[in-house]
């Protein structure tokens, strides 16, 4: 495990540590620990077990909710009930909203320079284009009338 992974897993673990909407079983190299609290919510109590497959999946988490989602198609995290997660991580936003606010001060900059040095220029939009609508006919004819208008 790199250095940046081991800082991020710590990050991460304590995260989920303040989770109050239910608990997570992060199961990693055989290990189990449980993280969060049932909480004061209506509802059923909500648990999850979420096996890590690779020390990535650490940092890819931090970078939110796409970072997650694509570190799942990649195979780094496998999850028993993703229904009861993405419910975990819902009753838990309140929580993760007020951390946020107090972090603000210390995060606004590093987002403002990231999104500096990641907005669009000529090539990066054609490139964003491409990713985004360059899909191809087949799927535009599944749901298009047969001269492909809307």
């Amino acid at each position: 495990m790199t250095a940046r992974e081991r800082v991020a897993r710590r990050a991460v673990r304590a995260l989920f540590g303040r989770l109050s909407g239910g608990q997570i079983e992060l199961v990693e190299g055989g290990r189990t620990v449980t993280l969060g609290k049932p909480g004061p919510v209506s509802g059923p109590p909500l648990r999850a077990r979420l096996e890590v497959r690779s020390p990535a999946f650490y940092e890819a988490l931090l970078h939110g909710g796409a970072g997650a989602g694509a570190a799942y198609m990649d195979g780094l995290w496998e999850c028993d009930d993703l229904v009861s997660l993405v419910l975990i991580g819902a009753r838990s936003m309140p929580a993760f909203d007020r951390l946020r606010e107090r972090l603000l001060p210390v995060t606004a900059p590093l987002q403002q320079t990231a999104w500096r040095l990641h907005a669009n220029t000529r090539e990066r939009s054609r490139e964003r284009i491409a990713a985004h609508y360059d899909l191809g006919n087949e799927l535009f004819s599944r749901f298009l009338d047969p001269t492909m208008m809307y």
